[in-house]
């Protein structure tokens, strides 16, 4: 399935973060390699969506450490 904008090559990404240092908390990304669009599941405001929507590379930098795991 393509980007609904630029139909370019959306991937699917998950990472697990810690919150409150008790609970878990999955957030499920999508990317889109054409127009780099992404949204980011669930759509709640925490600390780390706010640093993604304020620094974009920050996706890039994730994927590089091998922190966001790909869903195939």
């Amino acid at each position: 399935m393509g980007c609904k904008k630029c139909q370019g090559f959306i991937s699917k990404y998950t990472i697990d973060r810690v919150t409150n240092y008790v609970d878990v908390q999955t957030y499920k990304f999508k990317l889109c390699w054409g127009c780099g669009f992404f949204s980011i599941l669930p759509n709640i405001r925490d600390e780390f969506t706010d640093s993604i929507m304020e620094d974009r590379t920050i996706i890039m930098e994730l994927i590089e450490d091998d922190l966001l795991k790909p869903i195939l």
